[in-house]
């Protein structure tokens, strides 16, 4: 299993079922070797995915061989935000 992290690029709402480049990894890969499961979440952080991975490591009760991470865009929203949450909590929800 191949877990693949990142904000709208990664989820990438602009794109159907089966075309994200997630999906296109996957072809790549194999689909009969490999299974890549898109964690793309719109807005997230890298904090946030961070998070997530540390949070939520099995997916499907297994945990992945490899994660790929496309971060950094959603990184410039919060920075040098006064009393933040050190896990965000009060950050990515309320500006959703």
């Amino acid at each position: 299993m191949v877990a693949t992290f990142g904000g709208s690029t990664t989820y990438d709402i602009a794109a159907g079922e089966g075309d994200t480049w997630s999906d296109r990894l996957a072809e790549a890969l194999g689909p009969e070797r490999w299974v890549v499961v898109n964690h793309g979440v719109p807005g997230y952080t890298t904090v946030e995915l961070l998070l997530q991975t540390t949070f939520y490591p099995d997916t499907f009760g297994r945990t992945p061989r490899c994660a790929l991470y496309y971060v950094g865009w959603n990184d410039l929203r919060n920075a040098h935000i006064a009393g933040l949450d050190p896990a965000y909590a009060d950050f990515h929800l309320p500006s959703q």
